[in-house]
């Protein structure tokens, strides 16, 4: 997501109260300098485990050098603040689709009640099933708009890369893919909602709803990070996830479990979140590239037979081993509003393994300047919710005073309400 991938966080000190803790929390994580080495408890945390078995041997055992999730990710857009986020009047072909600017003073000019209902955006739509006036303060279509204005109003532009790819990632996994339009009363009649409109809405939900998430790995905030004479990073920021527990978390969460998880696909200052499809190991000899294997045995190198290789001085101490690694991993993909064909993304990551004598996972180092940022995921049941959903709402009574006073609530973040939400998924999807 986004170049139709899915874009994520701004690089800028963020404003924390207009943004969902899941944003905050994956650029506080970029602050931190510990040691580069695998994290003992790190991959053990984001499963959930007390203990891992990290013993290559026994995890290629265990067919566990290969692997899919069970949940297949729908493509969906990342709705860029440079458009004005779900703001954007995305079925409306007029739309400028390159200039916030542009883009801004086109809705002005062409208010939501001289527009075709059709060709209203999907904020603009949720504003007025809840009771509320897209133009008005307080609205989600306005708090879309305000997400570009000040770097617009300050540098005459908006990132592109910046949006919800975030928000989307989750959302394609845990939110069943929409596929009829849904029509709900409000107010000003009857609205209808695309399915666009509603993975839009899905997507903003997951982005800044309140929900727990799991970490591994770091964000790198710096363009050029500093390497030393063998091309390693010497940033600790931007070495990013250890590849040894990059390699144990594929094998058991997505190996083992079936089960997916977000990462932040590409090193440097953008962020471009997207969920694991599946993967599978190529394992290769460090001291010969070209030698390359699907059984790690064939290809391993003692450390002692290793000489003066790259990243030698980095090695840890109890290491006996060293083998190359391939993992080619497929992500789900982002897709712009109206096209609604699944994408992928097939990337391979290489990097070094460090095992001890029993063939036990100590560290890795990346031999390659791609590799992800960091890895995330909701923390086992935690579902989003926003600050509106403690009022209680009924979903046959749109546009009531309790809708909009709900709405009022949530929309101070942006995340719409869990029960138009669940809603609008259910009747689009059953």
């Amino acid at each position: 997501m986004f170049v139709l991938l899915a874009a994520a966080t701004a690089f800028a000190q963020p404003d924390w109260n207009a943004i969902s803790q899941q944003r905050a929390e994956i650029i506080s994580r970029g602050q931190n300098d510990e040691k580069q080495a695998r994290e003992l408890g790190m991959a053990e945390k984001f499963l959930g485990v007390e203990t891992l078995e990290t013993s290559l041997a026994t995890l290629e055992a265990q067919g566990l050098s290969t692997g899919a999730s069970r949940v297949t990710p729908w493509s969906g857009h990342f709705w860029p603040n440079y458009q004005g986020g779900v703001a954007a009047r995305w079925a409306d072909p007029a739309f400028p689709r390159t200039n916030w600017g542009a883009a801004e003073s086109y809705v002005k000019d062409m208010s939501w009640d001289r527009s075709y209902r059709d060709l209203l955006s999907p904020a603009e739509k949720y504003d007025l099933v809840t009771g509320m006036l897209p133009d008005e303060v307080g609205s989600l279509t306005k708090h879309q708009w305000n997400l570009g204005r000040n770097e617009y109003v300050t540098t005459g532009t908006v990132a592109t890369w910046q949006g919800i790819c975030h928000g989307w990632s989750p959302a394609s996994l845990f939110l069943p893919n929409p596929v009829r339009p849904v029509s709900i009363s409000s107010p000003q009649g009857e609205i209808l909602f695309s399915v666009d409109d509603i993975k839009a809405l899905g997507a903003l939900y997951w982005a800044n709803g309140n929900y727990r998430t799991v970490y591994a790995g770091w964000r790198c905030n710096e363009s050029e990070p500093s390497t030393d004479g063998d091309g390693r990073v010497l940033s600790p920021k931007c070495f990013d996830v250890n590849p040894a527990d990059w390699h144990l978390v594929l094998s058991h969460l997505v190996g083992a479990r079936g089960e997916s998880f977000i990462i932040d696909a590409e090193n440097g200052t953008q962020v471009w979140n997207k969920p694991v499809i599946d993967f599978r190991f190529e394992f290769f000899d460090v001291a010969d590239y070209n030698r390359k294997s699907s059984r790690f045995r064939n290809v391993i190198r003692e450390r002692s037979r290793l000489g003066r290789l790259r990243y030698a001085n980095y090695r840890p101490a109890e290491t006996a081993y060293v083998v190359g690694v391939r993992s080619i991993v497929t992500l789900g993909d982002g897709q712009p509003a109206g096209i609604h064909a699944p994408d992928r993304k097939v990337l391979t990551y290489v990097y070094d393994l460090e095992l001890d004598a029993d063939f036990r996972v100590l560290g890795g180092e990346w031999r390659e300047g791609k590799h992800p940022d960091f890895l995330w995921r909701p923390e086992n049941s935690s579902r989003p919710t926003s600050d509106g959903d403690q009022v209680a709402v009924d979903v046959s009574r749109t546009g009531t005073t309790i809708w909009r006073r709900a709405a009022q609530r949530s929309n101070v973040r942006g995340a719409p309400l869990k029960a138009l939400i669940d809603h609008l998924y259910r009747q689009s999807t059953y």
